[in-house]
C-alpha cells in the first residue's frame, strides 16, 4: 500500500518502520523473528530524522491508527518471537521528542501491539511497504497535528478468538475464588527504578497464591490470566461472575510519587474514595484499557452496563469484611501502609454479586519494596496469609449462615 506525498508535503518529523517477520504457519522453513533497530540522521533540510528499522521476511500485515485522550499510535501486528529483546523498543521514546513513552506485549491472542504515547496529536502523512533485496520495510510517516482526527492505515484485521467454555466451579460444595493478576501484555503497569513491571510481579504472585489455595482442597480456584497477555477490565469482571464467584482478588503492586511510601494495602470498593491517595490510584488503575491502546469510543453502553452498576449493599459489606479480615491476616507477617484498608471506584470490582478486593502488594517506586517484591519467599509468604484470611473468611461465613 502506498500513499505518496509531493515533497511540499514531507513532514517536520518522521518514524521510519521496517520490519523482519516470518508468520508462524506461512513460514514453515523458519521461526518467527522480529528485529529492531534506531538510527538518527539528519534531513536535507538540516533537521534529525529518527528511523526505526524492523524487517519482514515476507510482505508485512499490520493495523496503525492513532488516538485521542492520551494521543496514541496504535501498531499491530502478527504474533512474533523477537531475535532481539523488544526492550530495544523502550528507546525510541529517547530518540524521538515526539514520543513520551512505549508499551508493548500481547493485546489479545494472536496480535502483538505496540503503543507509542505522544506529547500531542499527530497526524499520519504516509504509510509506505517496499521491498529491500529479500526483506520488506513498513514506513509510517507524520507530523504533529493541531488536534485530532480519526486515521487508520493497514489490512491487519485480528483472528478470531476461539470460543471458550464458562469457567464454573467443577463441585459447588467448594467456594470458587478468582483470583486477577493486575496489568499484562500492552499494559505493564507501574515500573520499578530497576525496570521491575507490575505485570511480571501480579503474575508471579498470582501463580503463587493459586497454587498454595488448590493445595488446600477447599476451594475451585479461577485465574483472570495465566500469562502475559492483555485482559480488559470489563472481561476481568465478566470472568469472576461466569464463574459464580464466591469471591474476587486483584492483585496489584502500587507506585507513589515520593519514593518513601511503602507498605500493603487493601482496597474494597465504595463510590466516594477514603482519601487523595486512593483516588488517584483508581483513577490510574481505570485508565488500564486506554493504556493498553483501546478505542472506547463505540462501546460505552457496554462499559456502562458492566463497570458501571453499583455494587449490590451484600456484596459490598461482605467486600468489606473480607478486606478488614485480610488487613489483620496480613499484618502479622508484612508491613501494612498507614490506614491499610481504603477503599475508592475501581472498575474491577464492581460485579455486582461478587464480594472483591484489590490488593495492592507494595510500592515499586521503592527501592526496597522493589527488591522485596521481586523475593520469591516474600511473595510466598503474603500467600500464605492471604490464604489464611480466606479459610477465615468462609468458616465465618459458614458459621453465620449455620452451613
Amino acid at each position: 500500500m502506498k500513499n505518496r506525498l509531493l515533497p511540499s508535503q514531507l513532514p517536520r518529523a518522521y518514524l521510519w518502520l521496517a520490519m523482519l517477520l516470518c508468520f508462524g504457519a506461512e513460514a514453515s522453513a523458519r521461526p518467527v523473528l522480529f528485529e529492531a533497530t534506531t538510527n538518527t540522521v539528519k534531513s536535507k533540510a538540516g533537521k534529525l530524522q529518527t528511523v526505526l528499522t524492523f524487517r519482514f521476511s515476507k510482505q508485512p500485515r499490520y493495523r496503525i491508527r492513532v488516538l485521542p485522550t492520551p494521543d496514541r499510535l496504535v501498531i499491530d501486528l502478527p504474533p512474533a518471537d523477537w531475535l532481539t529483546s523488544p526492550a530495544h523498543l523502550d528507546h525510541i521514546a529517547t530518540q524521538i521528542k515526539e514520543v513520551q513513552s512505549v508499551r508493548y506485549g500481547w493485546f489479545q491472542p494472536g496480535t502483538y501491539r505496540i503503543v507509542l504515547d505522544l506529547a500531542g496529536p499527530v497526524s499520519i502523512r504516509t504509510t509506505d511497504v517496499q521491498q529491500q533485496g529479500q526483506d520488506y520495510a513498513l514506513a509510517i510517516t507524520w507530523q504533529a497535528a493541531p488536534r485530532y482526527r480519526e486515521q487508520r492505515f493497514g489490512n491487519y484485521i485480528d483472528p478470531p478468538i476461539p470460543r471458550s467454555r464458562p469457567a464454573v466451579a467443577k463441585a459447588r460444595d467448594k467456594p470458587v475464588i478468582v483470583i486477577d493478576a493486575g496489568h499484562g501484555g500492552v499494559d505493564p503497569g507501574a515500573i520499578g527504578s530497576r525496570g521491575t513491571r507490575e505485570k511480571a510481579i501480579t503474575l508471579n504472585a498470582t501463580n503463587r497464591l493459586a497454587t498454595k489455595l488448590r493445595r488446600t482442597g477447599r476451594y475451585e480456584v479461577v485465574l483472570t490470566r495465566s500469562d502475559d497477555r492483555f485482559v480488559r477490565l470489563r472481561e476481568r469482571v465478566a470472568i469472576a461472575r461466569r464463574a459464580k464467584a464466591d469471591l474476587f482478588l486483584s492483585i496489584h503492586a502500587d507506585s507513589a510519587g515520593s519514593s518513601a511510601a511503602r507498605g500493603l494495602s487493601v482496597y474494597s470498593l465504595s463510590d466516594k474514595a477514603s482519601d487523595k491517595t486512593a483516588a488517584a490510584l483508581a483513577q490510574r488503575e481505570n485508565k488500564a484499557d486506554v493504556i493498553a491502546g483501546l478505542d472506547l469510543s463505540d462501546e460505552q453502553a457496554a462499559v456502562v452496563s458492566i463497570l458501571i452498576d453499583l455494587a449490590q449493599r451484600e456484596s459490598k459489606n461482605r467486600s468489606i469484611r473480607f478486606a478488614n479480615q485480610l488487613v489483620q491476616s496480613v499484618a502479622t507477617e508484612v508491613r501494612l501502609l498507614s490506614r491499610a484498608h481504603r477503599q475508592a471506584g475501581f472498575a474491577v470490582l464492581k460485579a455486582p454479586d461478587v464480594p472483591s478486593v484489590l490488593v495492592e502488594l507494595g510500592f515499586l517506586s521503592n527501592r526496597d519494596e522493589e527488591t522485596l517484591l521481586r523475593s520469591p519467599q516474600h511473595l510466598d509468604l503474603v500467600a500464605e496469609r492471604i490464604v489464611a484470611a480466606i479459610d477465615n473468611f468462609f468458616a465465618s461465613r459458614f458459621a453465620d449462615t449455620g452451613g
